[in-house]
Order: C-alpha cells, then structure tokens, then sequence
C-alpha cells in the first residue's frame, strides 16, 4: 500500500519542489503503515538541495508562534538565521538539513520533524535499542530510571521502573502547555536600551575611518547596526545608507534619480518632504503628475497605470498617510512599476515600527525611513536602495557611506536606531496599539453624535493613527483645551504646523475649509495605556460638548 502511494505521489508530482511540499505536508500523516526513516532521509536530501529562499516560498515562516515566550525559534530568529548563512545557497551547503529543520519555524516542517524522529525511535525500539534521549544520557555519564506506562485492569495509569519493577501511582493528568520560570526571555524596554548606548558611548565614539583600535571598535558596531537594520527588512546590510532622517533620504532619491526632462509620479497627499522635493524637481525641468486619492485616501493603481508616460523615471507613493493612517497598497503600485522599468520609492517613515515591512515582498527600489518615529533618536534616518540602483550622492565631501552619503558616521544614533527598529517590531505590540485605537474610537463614537473618522475602518489602516472631524468645533480651540488636561494632539502634520492653510491631505479627499479646520489627530503608541486612553476620551467628550454648546451650534448632540 506504501509503494502505491509514494508511486502515486512521484507521478503527480512535475517538480521536486512539489514533491517536497508533498511529502512534509503527507508523511506525518500516514499511520498504516507508517513511513520509515529511511522514507523520511529521501526527502531530507531533496531538501538539502533547495535554497532558503524556495523553502520559504513553500512554507512560510510562521508569524503565529510565541517563540519570545516560549523560548523557541520564532518568525524573527528564523529570519535572521536565514539571511545570515544567505538565501540563494543551496541548504545542505550552509546547514546539516537537520539542524536547518530544527532552527526553522513553520507548522507543517516542524509536525514533519516530530514525525521523523518518532520513526526513528520506533525503529530503535524494534532494534531493542534504547531511545535517543537515554543514548544521550549514557554518552554524558548520567543514570536516569526509565519508566513503561501501563493501564491496570481497573482502568488507572501507572508507571514502571523498568530497572527496579517498581511502579508508581496512579499517573496524574498530563499539563497541556509547559513552562519553567526562569526560562522566559526577558523584553527589554526602549529606556534600557536608550541606557544601555548612553552607558557605551564613548566606547564607539572614535571615528570610524581611522584604523587605529578604537576606530574599528565603531566601525564595528556601525556595521552591526546595519546589519541589523538588513534584517528588520529582509534586505542586505549593503543596501542600508544612514540619514539625517526621511526628509533627508526622500530629497536623495528624489533629487538624484531623475534628470531635467524627466517625468515624476506621486501623490497629492504625500509629505510636505516629498512634495515640496518634487516642486523643486519641476523649477529644475522636471514634470510631475499629482494622483488623485478616494475618499479615505488610497491611491488607485488604475490611476497610476494611467498616469505612465514614455519618459516617466520615477514613482514616490508613501507607505502609510501621516495624518489620517491610510496603507497605500505599495506592492501593487511597485508591481506596475516594475512592469514598465520605472524606478519606485516609498517613504515609509509613518510605517516603520507600526507595520512589517518585508521590502523584498513590496518590491520597491527606495524606501525612506526616520528613526524617531520608532523611538529611535532624532536626527537619524535610512535609506533603502536596491542593488544596481545606486544613486548620486546629495552631498559632497568625504567617503563615508559606501562614498555616497559624506560626513563622519553617528554610530551611536545608527546603533540606538537599529536597536529601537528591532524592538518595535514586535507583533503583540503592534496589535496592543490597535486595541487601543479601536477602543478609542469606539468610545468616541459612542457618546459624540456628528462625528466622522477621516481615512478608513478597515485593516488597511494605521494601528496607531486616529482623525476625527468634529463638525461645529474649530480645532484650535479643542486643542488649546485638551492641552491644558495633558491630553497633546495635534490639528495636521507637525511640519506644517504654522501654516494658516487647511490640510492639504483632508482638502484632498474631500473635506471643505471649515471640516478640515474641525479635525484632531491623535497619535497612540505602545508607551500609551487603556487608563490613558479612557481619560483623553472622557476629556474630547466633554470639550467637544462643551464648545458646541457655547457656540450654539445646532446640529445634533
């Protein structure tokens, strides 16, 4: 029956990828007659000759599992094991394949793993020999008792000493889940890692040019921070150019990847960095198309498609809106991009610490980041660039940066960065702000007649982002109450503050001048609590009624 079926699973099978992907997902399940070990070592061979990146393609790394808790790989070791030995080798190059497997964090590799070691076992044991773990045992020098479980007649659990004869009582009920204090992996906070660099600063404060010991010691650990920074985006560490921040990586791509005569697409609703980039782009010759957005602010890929000339160079779509949340749908922008050979940035600096970002899945040549949007320090960015799409510099001087980013290195504001971006990406952290958000917005909601939420509901929405528009109340009068209660928010982006214009961003989908004077943004983050939340709710409640009762306003309430 066995041959039957693996003969039937080789014919149907046209790849060996697909035979893998069969045989990890089939064996564990084949009771009657069980697969041997020598079935599963057939498979493990073929496994040997795929590269990490066709694995992960197959099956992806679980995101699901609580590795932090259970001291177990998880998505994000599993990651980093992979891009450290390199994805496009061949794993029995890199890895024992079993030590690949067993590092490797998915459902169905790890249920085939298990499956192959209990045959194994089950083989020993018809072999009279003792099990691998008493093998490892007698190795070490160590005498552990050996217990056979058994059921009475009575119906009860007992176990055997298989030396001794004794048995035990009755066997309790065994615990589903398993942990030993002590074992936990401790979660740093963003304070001690501030403490932590602040403590060694001048242990990397030398130059990282010189070549004496101090200046390697700081080149090391700037290229640690960049190889670290690599990993958080699934890129190589060569790809990684430290910034000032993302208005600073915005205006290099921007002003470097084009040339007079050339045509930029972007959005109406992008950062004052990009936008006011562009302008100076088309004062220098340059023509520029605005896209329009819907009305909670996406861009449509029908319009970019569009929008494409034979002479278009560049597209800049930000990642996530900062001052309503919306999540562009970057890979499908990129996709078309790519289609017609056209460079794609994304500035990115209001998703980074909120959302994943896998710049290999999104596909895009440029992606902007600022370091103290993720609770890095100020004054410190990235830029992204893809291999074989390296820029000019924006500056002149020395060689730093792969000799395209001059001026001496911050390697503590680059290593508090890279530290700060790791520790944001935490998936329970991410999901702890979007529980907060919701709550917010739902007690707002709840006890504010006439109030609308400017962006959209769904999932394709900042977790940490909230844009009320509350008809009847100027802006500058809710925000000069709040702030006395402690409650900071702000009425649009912090850099255009000063402005007495409305936002461009809620003109743009659709808002008139006194809607868009009546709207608050407010910022959540993890450092916020549910207490905090309840009380900047209870306090735009009553300030909310407040000014609409002593402006006579008379709408519904």
């Amino acid at each position: 029956m066995k041959k039957e079926q693996l003969e039937r699973m080789y014919r149907h099978a046209h790849t060996i990828q697909q035979l893998i992907y069969a045989a990890v997902r089939w064996f564990p399940h084949q009771k009657n007659p069980p697969f041997s070990a020598d079935d599963y070592a057939v498979v493990l061979r073929f496994i040997e000759c795929m590269t990490p990146r066709q694995f992960i393609q197959m099956f992806p790394i679980d995101k699901t599992y609580d590795g932090e808790r259970w001291e177990s790989k998880d998505y994000f070791t599993t990651k980093e094991m992979c891009f450290r030995r390199g994805l496009d080798s061949p794993i029995g190059d890199a890895w024992d394949v079993f030590t690949f497997l067993w590092d490797y964090c998915n459902p169905y590799t790890r249920c085939f793993l298990s499956s192959f070691l209990n045959a194994i076992e089950r083989e020993r044991r018809l072999d009279g020999k003792p099990s691998m773990l008493e093998s490892f045992f007698e190795e070490q020098g160590i005498e552990i008792p050996t217990y056979r479980r058994f059921e009475a007649p009575n119906g009860k659990a007992y176990f055997q000493n298989t030396k001794t004869g004794e048995s035990l009582k009755e066997a309790p009920s065994r615990p589903k889940n398993f942990l030993v204090e002590g074992h936990r992996r401790r979660k740093t906070a963003l304070k001690e890692i501030y403490m932590d660099n602040a403590s060694t600063h001048f242990d990397f404060y030398a130059n990282p040019s010189s070549i004496h010991e101090k200046g390697r010691q700081a080149r090391k650990t700037l290229e640690e921070a960049r190889a670290k920074v690599a990993r958080c985006l699934n890129v190589s560490p060569g790809e990684i150019y430290f910034t000032s921040g993302g208005t600073e990586s915005d205006n290099w791509v921007i002003q470097r990847a084009v040339k007079p005569g050339d045509h930029i697409i972007t959005s109406s609703i992008e950062h004052p960095a990009v936008l006011n980039a562009c302008k100076y782009m088309q004062s220098m010759g340059c023509e520029v198309t605005y896209l329009p957005v819907n009305s909670v602010g996406a861009v449509s890929p029908h319009d970019l498609e569009k929008a494409i000339r034979p002479h278009t160079r560049l597209i800049s779509i930000m990642y996530v809106n900062n001052e309503i949340g919306t999540i562009e749908p970057i890979r499908k922008l990129a996709h078309i991009a790519k289609a017609h050979g056209i460079l794609f940035h994304t500035d990115a600096v209001q998703a980074a610490g909120f959302l994943p970002i896998d710049v290999e899945a999104l596909g895009v040549d440029y992606l902007s980041l600022s370091g103290h949007k993720f609770s890095g320090p100020k004054g410190t960015g990235v830029l992204y660039m893809r291999q074989g799409h390296e820029l000019p510099p924006l500056l002149f001087g020395g060689h730093q940066e792969h000799g395209l980013r001059p001026g001496t290195e911050n390697v503590l504001g680059a290593k508090m960065l890279a530290d700060a971006l790791e520790f944001s990406l935490d998936e329970d952290r991410i999901g702890y702000i979007r529980d907060l958000r919701r709550r917010f917005v739902v007690k707002i909601i709840r006890e504010i007649n006439t109030v609308f939420l400017n962006g959209t509901v769904s999932q394709r929405m900042h977790p940490g982002i909230v844009n009320f528009c509350f008809p009847g109340v100027e802006n500058e009068a809710l925000l000069a109450r709040l702030n006395s209660q402690g409650v900071y928010c702000s009425a649009g982006s912090a850099c255009t503050s000063g402005s007495l214009e409305p936002s461009h961003v809620l003109t743009v989908i659709g808002l008139t001048p006194a809607e868009a004077n009546s709207c608050i943004r407010f910022s959540l983050g993890r450092n916020n609590t549910a207490e905090e939340v309840d009380y900047a709710a209870d306090c735009v409640i009553k300030a909310v009624h407040d000014i609409r009762e002593l402006n006579g306003w008379k709408g519904a309430l």
